[in-house]
């Protein structure tokens, strides 16, 4: 008989995952998609349809909204159900109609109808588009329905546009499909799909029923369309067993060690690359990273290009890759260099199909990294040069002002040196004056870069030849020797410029990064010298003022929960902006100016985000229209920096009124232990006295001694009170564990309290047949005397206080209860705490100790005490101790 494999047992750093994971997809709302391969194949009817059945099951269904497209088929399936009003937008003075977002938030149904989830909203919606706003409501734990159409999956655009050859511009993260918490493929088949196209039902207009077929919707399309859209929602239902097989504990099959990386480029391949190396990765089931190298150079790059690569890394990131940044002038190094450091195995690079003769000049990136990356696997993607440069035509690189003067210097250079040669030439020799250009060829390098160098280079040699080579003033040369002369130097101030420029971009690089980093210090160390919260927003707000040049204001919650503006002032819609600001602290999201998030305010807001909450909301304004990715990345930084020192100094804050408040316990304690040790003597005498002088029989009646006998009693067991809670603060509290009959213990305790009780009625319900419980009989005696004082301090007289005992599963359940006014509402925990009082009509207060004293008991014990009203007046108090105790000798 084989023997049986041993069972895996699952690794706990993944159960923990798995349960927080679990515990938030609980919270969240889930998301049921119907998928199609196009449009016309049913996807709104089946949702309609599953959600009349859900509505059957007197589920909470609200149609949020539907496009019928007028088909009327699908209009009347919509008539049955309860339907949210859309909003209003004017844009541009048209009424458009769209998914009023706050409007389902506030009415929260079960399930929300959200059709066309890749639709881009108006412009003045809250999101860019409606998967954003499905986002939310998930978050907002409401179950959403919607569609989708393969091509507009975003892994999928550029697929999609080759087989049909038109380029779909609304796109969905794949994110948001393999996180759905079900997947309903809704099928029909190219034939069927054709005759309702030729009948009229999936385009109302006329013609466009025509139009369709002979465009997007021809047969060879659609079979493609179809075969793709299975091939998705099969790997929709692979990765969802694979997701089940980990969380039993199984092996899961999938491609070992693999990691991708793709590179990021300040070009149209971008966006390209990114959704082929998600493809990639979802095939081989392998995590993949997007890297894109910053030069010195990009500083002067187009600030819209400079947004396109922020788009570009933020759709990367969206669909699951980690996003690096990284920065340096050789972009071939450090990309191989990051690829080894991170076990990267494939490497996916963009190439444009340029022209051979371009091919003189050297070796292309993509070649420097197929001839360099040794094991890693290089996948070179290839696009048309004419897109390269159509593209880089319409984002061109934007040219500082007044470019042309580093070009003037540089000719300016040429002349001042030809202009001090030429008079000294009788004594310098050729190759002197040679050194001359060359020295202003490092010069001009070092200062103005690359280009105005080469100018540079090519014109020094022609003003040699010029000027100082025989015949003078000619470009003629007598002596052919010359001519390699002329070479020569032209390629060493080639060489020259060069290498002069690398060290420039490699010097602007470190004097970039040294700047950054004393931005970073000073700030981290301006805030951790400070304590108040005033004084680190200011100096966030300085910090921000000089580095960005921005104007920043800064939100924060009141006690009352609504957020006020501490620092700066805003400018624009103040409504709106508040209304961008609430959003930003609820959702601990970025929003405003430069998001996707209510694009249209007027500022960029971001949250102060804590380790557990938001602790404010940062809005800054930028002198430009929008922030460049840079910018961006600072702020973020210097907020987040603001928030781990706000943390700080409130952690700080609690600790040092942690540390008074048991400074102020210890010596209210010691306070306490020796007034009480002090007054237990003459309070001994006091009423021994009074005994001595009430048994005399003429004195017998008196009613001083009788109330100085009552008050010294009283305050005995008030001392008697302070004792024991400072013995148990303390950790002297021991236990005499004895087995104990609990209608011993109760009666007892019912005769100690017969003076305090003789104006009210006593009810003893105590079972003869209570087995014996194992306890600490005069300690849980002195918490039955306590609650009975309790009682008869705070009920009026001829009331009745009642006392129950029963066994339960757990144990002993005994239960202290009155018909006195009950206990003031939202105080049932807080009349246990120490020195906790409150008075009932005439009555004094107590001392406060006395229940706190039973809860040290009785939890001493490993049971548990509580207090509630009761329904037809007074209140109980109930104490419940377990069975069997297996207690320790001292507290």
């Amino acid at each position: 008989m084989p023997k049986a494999e041993p069972t895996k047992r699952p690794d706990p750093a993944v159960l923990l995952s798995q349960i927080e994971a679990d515990e938030k997809r609980q919270k969240r709302g889930k998301l049921k998609i119907f998928f199609g391969s196009s449009a016309g194949t049913g996807k709104t009817y089946a949702m309609l349809q599953e959600a009349h059945r859900r509505l059957k099951e007197n589920v909470d269904v609200l149609a949020g909204i539907v496009e019928t497209h007028d088909r009327h088929e699908t209009k009347s399936l919509l008539a049955g159900l309860p339907v949210l009003p859309l909003q209003d937008i004017d844009h541009r003075g048209v009424r458009l109609k769209e998914f009023d977002l706050d409007a389902a938030l506030k009415r929260k149904p079960a399930i929300l109808l959200v059709d066309e989830l890749a639709h881009t909203n108006a412009a003045g919606c809250r999101h860019l588009k409606r998967w954003q706003d499905v986002e939310e409501l998930l978050s907002a734990g409401i179950d959403v329905y919607t569609t989708l159409n393969v091509q507009h999956l975003e892994s999928l655009n550029d697929v999609v546009g080759s087989i049909t050859g038109i380029a779909v511009r609304e796109m969905v993260p794949d994110s948001i499909f393999d996180e759905a918490d079900d997947i309903i493929f809704v099928d029909t088949p190219p034939d069927e799909l054709l005759n309702r196209l030729r009948d009229g039902k999936v385009y109302i207009a006329p013609g466009a029923n025509e139009r369709a077929i002979q465009n997007f919707f021809r047969k060879t399309n659609l079979q493609s369309l179809r075969e793709l859209a299975l091939r998705r929602t099969a790997d929709y239902v692979d990765a969802d067993t694979d997701d089940q097989r980990r969380r039993e504990g199984l092996s899961t099959p999938n491609v070992a060690g693999d990691r991708i990386m793709v590179c990021i480029g300040p070009d149209m391949f971008a966006s390209k690359l990114v959704r082929t190396a998600k493809r990639l990765a979802s095939a081989l089931k392998s995590p993949w990273d997007a890297v894109y190298v910053e030069t010195p150079q990009a500083s002067k790059q187009d600030p819209r290009l400079r947004h396109h690569i922020q788009h570009v890394m933020a759709s990367a990131e969206r669909n699951g890759a980690g996003v690096v940044s990284l920065q340096g002038s050789r972009i071939g190094d450090e990309l191989l260099n990051y690829a080894r450091n991170r076990g990267i195995t494939k490497i996916i690079i963009g190439k444009s199909v340029a022209p051979a003769w371009r091919t003189l000049f050297g070796k292309g990136l993509p070649e420097y990294i197929l001839a360099q990356s040794g094991d890693i696997d290089v996948y070179i993607v290839t696009t048309p040069a004419a897109l390269s440069v159509a593209f880089n035509r319409k984002k061109t690189l934007k040219l500082p002002k007044k470019w042309w003067a580093d070009y003037l210097w540089a000719i300016a250079a040429i002349g001042v040196i030809t202009g001090a040669s030429y008079p000294s030439q009788s004594w310098l020799s050729s190759m002197d004056i040679i050194m001359l250009y060359l020295i202003g060829v490092m010069i001009v390098s070092a200062s103005l870069g690359r280009w105005p160098s080469i100018i540079y280079a090519a014109l020094s040699v022609s003003a040699f030849n010029f000027f100082f080579i025989e015949p003078k003033f000619s470009f003629n040369v007598y002596q052919s020797s010359y001519w390699l002369t002329f070479v020569v130097m032209f390629c060493t101030s080639v060489v020259i410029s060069s290498l002069a420029s690398k060290l420039r971009d490699q010097v602007i690089l470190s004097r970039r990064r040294e700047h950054e980093t004393q931005m970073f210090y000073g700030l981290t160390k301006e805030l951790t010298a400070t304590r108040t919260r005033e004084d680190m927003s200011e100096a966030l707000i300085r910090r921000l003022t000089e580095t960005a040049g921005v104007a920043v204001s800064i939100w924060y919650p009141d006690g009352k929960g609504f957020l006020n503006m501490a620092y700066g002032e805003v400018t624009g819609d103040h409504f709106k902006e508040e209304t961008v600001v609430k959003w930003c602290f609820d959702n601990a999201q970025n929003a405003g100016a430069g998001t996707d998030t209510m694009p249209s305010a007027a500022r960029y807001y971001l949250p102060i985000r804590g380790t557990n909450m938001t602790l404010g909301v940062v809005g800054v304004k930028p002198d430009d229209e929008l922030l460049l990715p840079d910018q961006t990345l600072m702020i973020e930084t210097f907020v987040d920096l603001l928030g781990s020192a706000l943390e700080r100094s409130e952690t700080a804050e609690q600790a040092e009124k942690a540390k008074m408040l048991a400074e102020r316990e210890k010596m209210r304690s010691i306070l306490l232990s020796s007034v009480s040790h002090d007054l237990r003597s003459p309070l001994s005498v006091i009423t021994g006295a009074a005994d001595t002088l009430l048994q005399n029989t003429s004195m017998s009646d008196n009613p001083l001694l009788k109330s100085i006998r009552q008050e010294a009693s009283r305050l005995t067991r008030v001392v008697n009170n302070l004792l024991d809670i400072t013995r148990i603060e303390g950790g002297q509290l021991k236990l005499n564990m004895h087995p104990y009959y609990p209608a011993e213990i109760i009666g007892s305790a019912a005769e100690s309290c017969k003076e305090v009780l003789k104006k009210h009625k006593l009810v003893l319900n105590v079972p003869d047949e209570m087995p014996f419980i194992r306890m600490d009989g005069l300690l849980m005696s002195q918490v039955i005397q306590n609650l009975l004082e309790n009682a008869a301090n705070h009920t009026p007289a001829g009331t009745e206080i009642t006392v129950e005992a029963n066994m339960v599963d757990h144990g002993l359940h005994l239960v202290v209860s009155d018909n006195g006014p009950g206990i003031p509402l939202g105080q049932e925990k807080e009349i246990f705490n120490k020195f906790a009082t409150f008075a009932q009509g005439d009555r004094p207060k107590g001392a406060g100790l006395g229940l706190s004293i039973c809860q040290a008991i009785v939890m001493a014990h490993m049971g548990r005490i509580y207090a509630e009203n009761r329904q037809e007046g007074g209140s109980r108090f109930v104490v419940e101790l377990p069975a069997t105790l297996t207690m320790p000798e001292a507290m």
